[in-house]
């Protein structure tokens, strides 16, 4: 069935969505549930070629306590770079298809695909690129930075090291950028994982990924995505899962997206600095979050990662040997 597209409302102060039971304040859609003249909605996109030489970051964003709808693209290709940047008041603009000079945003699918597009031939700039989502979605912060301190104030131990909400900072420093009282909320995310850990509240499959993550990094330096999996898997007991991936990660092996080997850092001996903390009880092949960090357990870790890698590597020539009889 066709998608319904909801016409402009042109009466001030009403949005065609006020006609559906979405509100999460006594508001219209078209007004913000916040005061802060800061608050915004942001589009943000990363798109580059396999070769790297061509590279495209593009964005769009409403403030609506400011009435100003904004967005840039950017294209590199080898030492050539063109910044096209557009900027208009919202008013008048249908923020079910924000566009704003020559860009513009088509959400195709909600939370599946979504399309951006850049008309500037005289600028030499043509952009038509459709964004697929390869994951599911999940959501924001429980608490946020704001009531995360307040419990902590509180001295509510359990509710915060038990929250998601350290393990769903993706660490983009926006919030300590902006904090009034110039708290290091990052870094203070980053103690909290630890604590979680030590303390044994990290039972969630975000906590058992981030740690996963740390580990992987701590062992070569660098990210290893195969490892990264092996041991996020293991941890969780779920190899059915791992199973499943094996066919997305052969096709990226293929195509390059992959390494089979993991890289080499200029200066290995700085990686033991990164302390990552050992989980309170131990989990299967994953060496560093086992009691204790011995070079047995993380050879152990290792090994079976390898081993792992290994076999998928195999699997990889057999098909592609398959494939070419």
């Amino acid at each position: 069935m066709a998608a319904r597209r909801l016409a402009p409302c042109h009466h001030a102060g009403v949005h065609p969505l006020d006609e559906y039971p979405l509100h999460q304040a006594p508001l219209s859609m078209a007004y913000m549930a916040t005061s802060d003249r800061n608050a915004y909605d942001r589009y943000y996109f990363n798109a580059h070629d396999r070769s790297g030489d061509v590279w495209l970051v593009a964005g769009l964003g409403i403030y609506p306590n400011l009435g100003v709808i904004d967005a840039f693209v950017a294209i590199r290709h080898g030492d050539h770079q063109v910044t096209i940047r557009s900027s208009d008041a919202l008013d008048g603009h249908d923020r079910m298809a924000p566009a704003v000079g020559p860009i513009a945003l088509e959400v195709i699918e909600p939370l599946e695909q979504i399309r951006l597009t850049c008309d500037a031939p005289d600028l030499g700039v043509e952009v038509d690129i459709t964004w697929t989502g390869s994951c599911p979605v999940i959501d924001e912060m429980t608490y946020g930075p704001r009531r995360i301190m307040h419990l902590i104030q509180a001295g509510d131990e359990a509710t915060v090291l038990s929250s998601k909400d350290p393990w769903r900072c993706v660490s983009c420093y926006s919030c300590a950028n902006r904090c009034p009282r110039g708290i290091e909320i990052t870094d203070l995310m980053a103690d909290l994982r630890r604590l979680a850990i030590e303390k044994g509240y990290a039972e969630d499959k975000e906590a058992h990924f981030g740690q996963a993550f740390a580990e992987t990094v701590q062992t070569h330096g660098r990210l290893f995505e195969p490892e990264l999996l092996a041991r996020y898997y293991l941890r969780v007991l779920d190899i059915v899962g791992l199973l499943k991936m094996v066919p997305l990660g052969i096709r990226m092996l293929l195509k390059g997206k992959l390494p089979f080997l993991p890289e080499l850092v200029e200066h290995p001996e700085e990686i033991g600095k990164m302390d990552v903390v050992g989980s309170t009880t131990p989990q299967f092949a994953t060496g560093v979050s086992a009691r204790g960090r011995s070079g047995a357990k993380k050879a152990l870790g290792g090994l079976v990662g390898g081993l792992l890698v290994a076999l998928a590597a195999n699997s990889v020539l057999v098909w592609s040997r398959g494939r070419g009889r």
